[in-house]
């Protein structure tokens, strides 16, 4: 049996750091066909952490690509997140906290950043626009990713009152 004095204790970060920001710090997106029917895959990337003696700063990577019906890519999307965070003075950091800090709390701060900016790029790129579902404790993707299809047409009057083409 060992005693308490053999294992690290982890350090609580929650309120040990304050956040500072949270901001998209890379986006490559590429649509090479916009076909009728097509299906998402999205993907959480690489995760890194740095600290400095004042701050942590966590960077995510996540993905979506879409295919057609025939399992074509026809679009991809790669994000970059990265969230600041400043740190009580004399603070002694361990990797075994931080990471835990980082996955069971950091994460799920910069999700709602990730989720609107991908939205925001299928908006921009004239893709479906991509609903993340809920991301639970030890996910680090959501269990349902729909793609929002809008049957409705936009029709805006001109000075003539007729619809202006939307396919144009």
């Amino acid at each position: 049996m060992s005693t308490p004095d053999a294992h690290q204790t982890l350090v609580n970060l929650i309120g040990e750091t304050e956040i500072r920001e949270v901001r998209l710090v890379g986006v490559t997106a590429e649509v090479l066909d916009l076909p009728a029917e097509m299906t998402v895959d999205f993907k959480a990337g690489q995760v890194e952490v740095g600290q400095n003696p004042s701050e942590i700063i966590a960077k995510f990577e996540h993905s979506a690509t879409f295919e057609n019906t025939d399992g074509e890519t026809v679009a991809n999307i790669s994000l970059v997140h990265a969230a600041r965070f400043s740190y009580n003075e004399g603070l002694t950091l361990d990797d075994e906290s931080v990471g835990n800090w980082v996955f069971g709390n950091v994460y799920f701060m910069v999700y709602p950043y990730v989720r609107q900016a991908l939205q925001d790029t299928c908006l921009r790129l004239g893709l479906p626009a991509v609903v993340l579902g809920y991301l639970k404790r030890g996910e680090v993707t959501p269990e349902t990713i729909s793609l929002v299809i809008n049957t409705t047409s936009l029709v805006q009057k001109r000075g003539d009152d007729q619809p202006l083409p939307l396919d144009a």
